[in-house]
């Protein structure tokens, strides 16, 4: 998938969406997991944690 559509990888013109990956593909898994670690995706990814 890139940025503006699907692409062949042999003729990719487009650079890759990474965050249609992040947010199809590894937040639902990571959001299966991560509550029983007690963590969010969210917090995860923007880089904010708690400090308490």
């Amino acid at each position: 998938m890139t940025l503006v559509g699907p692409e062949p990888i042999e003729a990719r013109t487009a650079p890759i969406d990474y965050e249609h990956y992040v947010g199809k593909q590894l937040q639902p898994i990571a959001d299966g997991i991560l509550p029983f670690l007690r963590d969010d995706f969210s917090m995860l990814i923007s880089g904010q944690k708690a400090l308490f």
